[in-house]
């Protein structure tokens, strides 16, 4: 009740409540009835389409067996304050808030759990001084509850781990970015999910990095320097994962993207791997071009420089390429590896700058650095490796000519970029 009157005196609710539809309001009525009785609402499909009819049923049912059992037993005002408690804590948001602000906010709800253990805890003991069958569905209560939100519990440390491990490794490698460059980040998870709903109504999950705070504020805070920062989503390289996850930012089409990344100084990617982990790559940015190592097609796109790295498990190719003259034609590069028997081990085929800048869209006279990640298996034979780098049409499959002064041109139109010996 002085929750009720703080709320009355203290922050004008008419006045918030004015603009709000009455939908949002059976809405948000729902989706704390469902946080009242949880997890029994679990045993209703999410996705059902009477899910919300089903909810309501279930809610009133719940709380009506409680409130007869309470009333039988002498425990009565347990239910009254309970509920009320619950209620009442959870009543501005449910009058003021949009339904999409309520469903992305379990924090709304902290204060009113106290008012929802109170009841249960007081039906499982009234279970437990029962005789013995009393003594085995409370049991079997306290199983299902601990079942059901341990593999919830479970499920989110997971996802916890592979988002902290993300955000600890974004600021390892934003703090070797001079402050006020241009960073682009790809696909970068705004939120993670289980693999599925396991409630009727609204979602579950939790947030990384909110739209509303995004990757800038969160470098700024984490490291007391400022950078302009775009994130932005590219379908072509989403991939399927053990999570569900939404991403920062949205995808502003072939020409918007090119333009953008061949700008920046520095762009990340997030991949999502299979084995749940997240892992935040360099896949390139602006650089300028100060070798011709060699030219393709006409002149029109050349290969300024490059560098072969070791990492752990994958051997890490640098070039850095230059646009002299527009390409019409739909070009792509591809990188080789092969192995001591010259049979082809792994590659790297695609678009510059993480598959995001076709050469088509390149700007004359933009240069820019290419990193891709060649992997290496754990059963890889040892003896001499070679890197193979070159530019084909990706309408044809037909390999483009190249013109060098440093490497001999090849029958197969592959420049010889590297020579790697493997223990």
């Amino acid at each position: 009740m002085a929750s009720l009157a703080l709320w009355v005196s203290l922050a004008g609710p008419g006045k918030a409540m004015r603009g709000l539809p009455v939908a949002d309001w059976g809405r948000n009525a729902l989706y704390f009835l469902q946080g009242l009785i949880t997890p029994l609402p679990q045993a209703i499909p999410a996705g059902w389409p009477a899910g919300s009819a089903a909810l309501a049923l279930l809610g009133l049912i719940v709380l009506g067996a409680l409130a007869f059992v309470f009333y039988q037993s002498g425990y009565i005002l347990v239910w009254v304050v309970g509920v009320g408690w619950y209620g009442l804590a959870v009543l501005p948001a449910l009058l003021t808030r949009p339904f999409v602000y309520v469903m992305d906010g379990p924090r709304l709800m902290y204060l009113g759990a106290a008012g929802a253990a109170w009841i249960w805890a007081k039906g499982i003991q009234w279970l437990a001084r029962r005789p013995s069958w009393g003594r085995i569905l409370a049991a079997v209560g306290i199983g299902a509850v601990a079942l059901a939100h341990g593999a919830f519990l479970k499920d989110m440390l997971e996802q916890m781990k592979a988002g902290g491990a993300l955000v600890r490794e974004t600021l390892r490698q934003v703090r070797e970015v001079p402050p006020g460059s241009t960073l682009v980040f790809i696909n970068y998870p705004s939120w993670l999910a289980s693999s599925s709903e396991r409630y009727p109504f609204g979602h579950e999950g939790i947030p990384l990095i909110p739209d509303y705070v995004g990757i800038g504020a969160f470098l700024h805070a984490n490291l007391g320097e400022s950078w302009e920062v775009l994130p932005l989503s590219f379908p072509d390289v989403l991939q399927p994962w053990r999570f569900r996850y939404g991403t920062l930012g949205s995808w502003p089409g072939w020409e918007g993207m090119a333009e953008i990344v061949q700008r920046a100084d520095a762009v990340f990617r997030v991949d999502y791997r299979t084995e749940g982990s997240l892992r935040l790559v360099r896949v390139g940015g602006r650089r300028p071009c100060q070798f011709e190592w060699a030219s393709f097609g006409p002149g029109s796109l050349v290969l300024c420089e490059a560098s072969v790295e070791r990492g752990k498990g994958e051997l890490i190719v640098l070039t850095t390429w230059a646009l002299r003259a527009p390409v019409h034609e739909d070009w792509t590069v591809f990188l080789h590896l092969y192995g001591p028997d010259g049979r082809l081990v792994a590659q790297e085929d695609g678009y510059l700058i993480g598959k995001t800048l076709p050469p088509r869209w390149m700007r004359v006279g933009a240069s820019v650095q290419d990193i891709r990640r060649l992997p290496i298996s754990p059963t890889a034979s040892p003896g001499a490796y070679r890197i193979g780098l070159g530019v084909y049409r990706l309408d044809t499959g037909e390999r483009v000519n190249f013109h060098s002064g440093m490497f001999v041109p090849q029958e197969d139109r592959v420049i010889p970029l590297a020579a790697i010996d493997l223990p």
